[in-house]
């Protein structure tokens, strides 16, 4: 799963990884990153009320 998703993110931004995933740390639009997962969460729990 890391396999998939460590590529990804790396790839937008939101995080910043080594070449062996050894290290992984805030990327250049981590921020931006968080802000957009906390605006769909409270998407969801105002429509699915934290199911």
């Amino acid at each position: 799963m890391l396999d998939i998703y460590l590529p990804v993110l790396d790839s937008t931004g939101a995080i910043e990884t080594d070449a062996g995933y050894n290290r992984i740390g805030p990327g250049e639009h981590h921020e931006a990153y968080l802000q957009m997962a906390e605006a769909v969460d409270e998407v969801y729990e105002q429509h699915f009320g934290g199911i």
